[in-house]
């Protein structure tokens, strides 16, 4: 069976460009290990602005954890990292009474991260004392 030279300069053209899409996708550094997802992560109310985190740290090379925070639980922004083996946060200058959700990440050397935790949250406790009532009238009410 012979080929036509244009169908071989076609084939041989898809194999140089395969091969160099191979050689160009960014591949983890060498010796980096995969990281995990920390586990257990929860989420407690300590005050009226504060709130304390804590997760079991399920790696031995990462070099630091990441925190992020969301008052939605969609959308998140990183707020803090801690260093390696670090298993506790305080999450700190929060508002009264309002619900944050909480997720965190091992990082290891360049963009080397794992999969999040599962979502934790917790409502800082509402310490705004009531407004005093204005207007108010009491009325006397007999039984009888």
């Amino acid at each position: 069976m012979t080929l036509k030279r244009s169908t071989c300069i076609r084939a041989l053209t898809l194999l140089v460009t395969t091969l160099t899409l191979l050689v160009t996708l960014p591949r983890p550094a060498l010796g980096a290990t995969t990281l995990t997802a920390p586990t257990g992560l929860t989420a407690t109310a300590a005050s009226g602005s504060s709130i304390s985190l804590r997760w079991v740290d399920t790696n031995t090379s990462e070099s630091s954890t990441a925190i992020e925070w969301s008052t939605n639980g969609t959308t998140f922004a990183q707020i803090a990292t801690v260093g390696q083996n670090v298993t506790t946060y305080s999450s700190t200058g929060l508002s009264s009474g309002v619900l944050y959700y909480y997720r965190v990440r091992a990082l290891g050397n360049g963009s080397n991260a794992s999969p999040y935790s599962s979502v934790a949250s917790a409502k800082t406790l509402d310490t705004i004392a009531p407004s005093t009532p204005i207007n108010l009238t009491v009325s006397a009410v007999s039984c009888g």
